[in-house]
């Protein structure tokens, strides 16, 4: 990770000021009021610091503990931050982090300044340290973030200061949004405010989220969650503003948060509300909020909401609302109304009521999951049941799946029993998976249970992979399951078991494989195994998994290594060996800078690959910015790869502005392409201006026949 961090004048200043400031500040712990979890709004990364809760030395001891604690090291902070992206962070990681002060927190990142963010150790404590600095000194953990090189290591590190300025002054945040000009850049500041501001700032959070410029719009849970806050404030404002949003999705979320709210403070509100409403859909969700609501409360009232619902999908959705919530209170008097029910409607309450059945009465949930008609909608219920039950009593649960009929339900109540068992008892799962069967179907149950009994008793792990019959493909992918799941927890093992395998086809795929698992903890270390270990095709084909692996979480990392990797291959061997990961890296590079994405991808061979990821990108670039997407198609040369991405950008404009779309579809190369796109173009357009939709083929650039044919496949 490269950082450009601030002159040296400012890490001199910030050293020199640093233990005066702790002293005369002290760390501000804050009484939970702004946690984005406290009220209900998911962070947009995973936490990094335990809000509401006071630093035990109250600032003025923090600095000297920091100094002599050996927890202020960047290598044992990597060790308490563990090792995935989503676990959770301890107690003492915390305290370690709330200990030092700034002029620690600059020498470590510093110190990260050569690390990659990449690696989940190294990305939660960037944030810990980025966020705790803001805590202290937000305007200069700013203008750190700032000079970060890197967009997206940029990106975490402003996100990380953003979040923690928004709880403590939301309209500094706000401005400090605002002043971005980097669009993409922006929009990650723009996440950071909406999901910690909502509470403090709702007004600035709503003018935020309707304002185009700032991309996230499409974003409509942080409407709920606004909304959400409004209501339970000021009913009367939440239900005006309501009439201020025009995106279908957003005035949903919004819709729902309401009723949902109001249901739970005034139940009679909440339904003369959802009956004031005109649009009939909206009413409809509205009245469904509020009798699920309510079902806890009062499951009576409920039920009388039920009769104004028509029947339909929310009726089917109420009716599923009601039956999951008072199962699980009063089974008995539950299934008695149920059984009243039309039989479509006993199918669709219980098969959604017996996950909370099963945490009542496990064996009553069996028994009636038994008695309800074969389905493949109910395959995955009767996992679930077995995966609960296995946790309750192993042995009751696997009596019960051996003892359904032979089918899909079965296989299902059986394959919930394994994973129930994977962690605790892995060969007892892998007796289960045998009486199975395995086959190519079911063959990654073998990488799961031997995944975990490696760690436990690797010989016997081994041995009963080696005995099992499976053809070559079967057992190739057996071994490349466990081997992945191995690395995660023994990458070493892992690595000097998949390398010596005799078979060439065998290695190869175990060691992409165990690549892989070891890239998503540590791609640093996967990278230097790979390049210390493996020669010629073999050594690229666990580049290319770990490249693909890499960009998930960097895809400026990836594209480095990328290069890294291809320098001095032919166009056909960066094709052929490469070229899935042209397209990954492209697809998650263009989440959140396709302009950058597709610049990188003009700068590869051309090819079949190139030609699939650009138009890949198009596609999705398109959903959110049409216009950025169009600007990026005018700039392609005139060929096959321009016509199949102009084919994408019509599908994504041709509801929306089929005028364009047509003309779009007239600067097409092929003749026989040309025809299908305005064929295409012209759809949705006949429907709504028949004569224009007309009028525009018969003054296409086409041969008489085919403008013939495109009318009359459109009725005209």
């Amino acid at each position: 990770m490269a950082v450009k961090l601030p002159p040296a004048s400012v890490w001199t200043l910030v050293i020199g000021i640093a233990i005066g400031f702790l002293v005369s500040r002290g760390f501000d712990g804050g009484d939970g009021s702004g946690d984005p979890e406290a009220d209900g709004i998911p962070p947009r990364e995973p936490p990094t610091r335990v809000t509401g809760r006071p630093s035990s030395a109250g600032g003025q001891g923090s600095s000297k503990k920091g100094k002599s604690a050996p927890s202020g090291s960047l290598a044992s902070l990597r060790k308490l931050a563990g090792g995935m992206h989503g676990s959770m962070l301890s107690r003492e990681f915390y305290a370690a982090i709330e200990a030092l002060d700034q002029a620690q927190i600059a020498s470590l990142l510093q110190e990260l300044a050569e690390a990659s963010t990449s690696d989940p150790k190294n990305y939660k404590v960037s944030n810990a340290l980025y966020t705790q600095w803001a805590m202290t000194d937000p305007e200069g953990a700013w203008e750190a973030a700032n000079a970060v090189e890197k967009r997206g290591n940029r990106h975490s590190a402003i996100s990380s200061v953003i979040s923690e300025i928004s709880r403590s002054d939301p309209a500094r945040a706000k401005e400090l949004v605002e002043g971005l000009d980097d669009r993409h850049t922006k929009q990650a500041a723009v996440h950071a405010y909406v999901s910690n501001a909502a509470a403090s700032d709702p007004d600035g959070v709503l003018g935020m989220l309707m304002d185009p410029a700032n991309g996230i719009s499409q974003q409509t849970h942080y409407f709920h969650n606004l909304f959400q806050i409004w209501t339970s404030e000021s009913p009367d404002v939440a239900i005006r503003r309501l009439g201020e949003l025009k995106g279908i999705q957003a005035r949903q979320q919004a819709l729902g948060a309401i009723a949902s709210t109001l249901a739970a403070d005034d139940p009679e509100r909440a339904i003369a509300f959802a009956r004031s409403l005109e649009s009939s859909s909206d009413r409809l969700q509205a009245m469904n909020r509020v009798g699920s609501a309510l079902v806890t409360s009062d499951p009576e009232r409920a039920l009388q909401l039920l009769d104004e619902v028509p029947s339909g999908s929310s009726r089917s959705n109420l009716v599923s609302a009601i039956s999951s919530s008072w199962l699980q209170q009063d089974p008995d008097a539950a299934m008695a109304w149920i059984e009243t029910l039309p039989r479509s409607e006993q199918f669709r309450a219980l098969s959604n009521g017996l996950w909370q059945l099963g945490h009542a009465d496990i064996e009553k949930a069996a028994g009636l999951l038994s008695t309800m008609p074969a389905s493949s909608n109910l395959s995955h219920y009767y996992s679930n049941l077995a995966n609960q039950w296995t946790q309750q009593d192993p042995e009751k649960a696997r009596a019960w799946a051996e003892s359904l009929p032979k089918g899909a339900a079965r296989q299902q109540a059986l394959n919930g029993v394994i994973q129930s068992l994977l962690q605790n008892d892995p060969s007892a799962a892998a007796e289960v998976a045998e009486s199975i069967g395995l086959n190519r179907h079911n063959v990654y149950q073998v990488g799961q249970i031997a995944g975990y009994w490696v760690q436990q008793d690797r010989e016997a792990a081994l041995a009963w992979i080696d005995g099992l019959e499976l053809n070559g493909e079967g057992m190739r992918n057996a071994i490349g399951n466990t081997v992945s799941s191995w690395a995660q927890h023994d990458p070493q093992a892992a690595a000097e078991y998949a390398k010596g395998l005799g078979d060439d086809a065998t290695r190869t795929h175990a060691i992409q494989s165990m690549i892989g698992g070891w890239a998503s903890m540590d791609a640093n270390a996967a990278k230097e195994w790979t390049l210390a270990n493996l020669e010629g095709d073999e050594r690229n084909r666990a580049l290319s998994s770990l490249i693909m692996n890499i960009s998930y979480s960097n895809s400026e990392e990836a594209v480095e290594l990328f290069g890294e990797a291809t320098a001095g291959l032919s166009p056909e061997e960066v094709d052929k060996q490469f070229g899935s990961v042209t397209y990954q890296i492209s697809s998650s590079w263009g989440q959140y800078d396709p302009a950058g994405a597709t610049e990188w991808l003009m700068s590869q061979p051309e090819g079949r690959q190139r030609s699939n990821s650009v138009q890949n990108l198009v596609d999705s670039w398109a959903d959110y910015d049409l216009n950025g997407a169009a600007e990026f198609v005018q700039t392609l040369s005139d060929g096959e790869e321009r016509d199949h991405v102009v084919g994408r950008l019509i599908n994504d404009m041709k509801e929306s502005d089929p005028q364009a779309a047509f003309d779009w579809a007239e600067s097409v190369g092929d003749e026989s392409r040309r025809a299908d796109a305005i064929r295409r173009a012209v759809e949705s357009w006949s429907q709504e201006d028949p004569d224009a939709a007309r009028a525009a083929v018969w003054n296409a650039d086409l041969p008489e026949a085919q403008k013939e044919r495109i009318l009359k496949s459109i009725g005209n």
